[in-house]
């Protein structure tokens, strides 16, 4: 006779912990299995419940988060002695038995009375009325007649901005104010001022860095939970930027690299058809001998026009890599590293010309976010592109495409239906992919169950 075990699996987060342990109570009966041990209390006792007569389940963690929690109970913290140990738990219990008594000691606080609030309310009263107001000038009879010349040599007029402000502010305004000025000027010396009579470190104090010290200096950087521990296994870096040459940041700039090679391969086959209008195409002409940096100019889709598909000359400002902190990045040498790019557009006025005056209608600039499956091609390989500033009331920058530059943005305006076509089925892989490994894993993981099964079963 044989027996069909079942499996239930948690990734370790406490809510599905606590659902494996409410099916496990519910569970008619259990099979017993004790691990001696020689040590007195270190015997390890397994209990797998029952169901529906003689059906154990097992409730496990799944393989990928059993094998991050290994690998961390491997770097815990390790005392290098029995002592050492039993310091730190005891700082710890110290730590919290001092807490409590300031909690205490809050809580026994007497309740306020209404006498007690009169009093306060009286004292804050006589207060106030010692605070002198700041005496307010008299408002001219041509405050009003009078141009205000804000701006001087291109900046803020300050003291006549603060003239008027003192002219028209209110009485509570100018109360406010004062008050403010005074309490900062109490604090600054506050904590300025030294204390006459040195009384030594708190109990507190005493207890951290006593708990501090309990740790061994090699294990500071080794935690296993948090934001470093989810770091360490995923490869996902939210945290500061790690330092050059370390091991971090190596581990980083693989990931990066892979994630942004396999877009380059995702973009070769989604845009293959357009080769013929530049090799450089695949890679959007971008390189290690080519890469792109703010202020170089670039040929792109205009995200969201979808029944009016156009093509952009826009100048880069600033790009963002993929990550969980989309992180600032000064220059890329693969259009898969950036997750998107800023860019101020500009409009094309006739022949080569452009202008940054891109919208036409309020005479404005315009600057978008690009998506970097939008982005087609750089133009930072054109040396002879020209970019001129026109001084006006409305500051005004042409720009003025070289032969060649302007070639290419013809022949992407030619084909902007069909590049729209590509660039959002490109847009799709590249957010299906990962779904699709996915799947592709976990199919492979069915059919070894299902090979297991049937090696069981014959």
């Amino acid at each position: 006779m044989s027996t069909a075990f079942t499996r239930s699996h948690s990734d370790g987060a406490e809510v599905e912990r606590a659902a494996q342990q409410m099916i496990a109570d519910k569970a008619e009966s259990c099979f017993v299995y004790a691990i001696p041990n020689s040590k007195p209390g270190c015997t390890v006792t397994l209990e797998i419940p029952k169901y529906y007569g003689q059906h154990p389940t097992i409730i496990t963690q799944d393989p990928k988060h059993a094998l991050k929690t290994a690998r961390n109970q491997i770097m815990m913290v390790k005392f290098k002695s029995t002592k050492d140990e039993d310091m730190f738990e005891a700082c710890e219990l110290a730590l919290a038995a001092e807490a409590l008594d300031k909690s205490q000691g809050i809580e026994a606080l007497p309740d306020s009375t209404e006498e007690s609030l009169a009093e306060i309310r009286s004292e804050i009263r006589a207060h106030l009325n010692t605070i002198p107001l700041p005496k307010l000038r008299p408002v001219a009879p041509d405050s009003f007649d009078r141009m205000l010349t804000l701006v001087v040599d291109g900046k803020l007029n300050g003291p006549l901005l603060a003239e008027q402000r003192l002219l028209h502010q209110t009485k509570s305004t100018a109360k406010a104010v004062q008050q403010h000025g005074r309490a900062s000027a109490k604090m600054f010396a506050r904590d300025n001022e030294k204390p006459e009579t040195d009384s030594g470190p708190s109990l507190r104090e005493t207890l951290l860095k006593r708990l501090v010290a309990a740790v061994p200096a090699s294990d500071a950087f080794n935690k296993t939970t948090g934001i470093d521990r989810y770091v360490r296994h995923a490869g996902t870096f939210s945290g500061p930027e790690p330092p050059a040459g370390t091991k971090r940041a190596e581990n980083k700039k693989t990931v990066q690299a892979a994630a942004a090679s396999k877009f380059v391969h995702l973009r070769a086959t989604g845009l293959s058809q357009f080769q013929s209008i530049h090799p450089n195409v695949y890679s959007a002409n971008i390189s290690d001998l080519n890469p792109l940096k703010d202020g170089h100019f670039v040929l792109a889709m205009k995200p969201g026009a979808s029944t009016h598909p156009e093509i952009i000359v826009g100048e880069v400002l600033t790009m963002y890599s993929k990550n969980t902190n989309h992180d600032w990045i000064a220059q890329t040498t693969s259009v898969g590293t950036p997750l998107y790019i800023y860019v101020q557009v500009y409009r094309l006025v006739g022949g080569d010309l452009f202008t940054s005056m891109a919208c036409q209608s309020l005479g404005t600039s315009s600057f978008l976010q690009i998506p970097r499956t939008h982005l087609l091609f750089s133009l930072a390989s054109f040396s002879k592109i020209q970019r001129q500033d026109v001084a006006s009331k409305d500051p005004v920058t042409l720009v003025t495409l070289c032969a060649d530059s302007l070639a290419l943005y013809q022949a992407f305006h030619r084909a902007r239906s069909a590049l729209q076509v590509s660039i959002q089925e490109l847009s799709k892989s590249a957010k299906s992919k990962k779904v699709e490994d996915v799947a592709h894993v976990s199919g492979d993981s069915a059919e070894s169950s299902s090979d297991s099964g049937d090696e069981a079963g014959a």
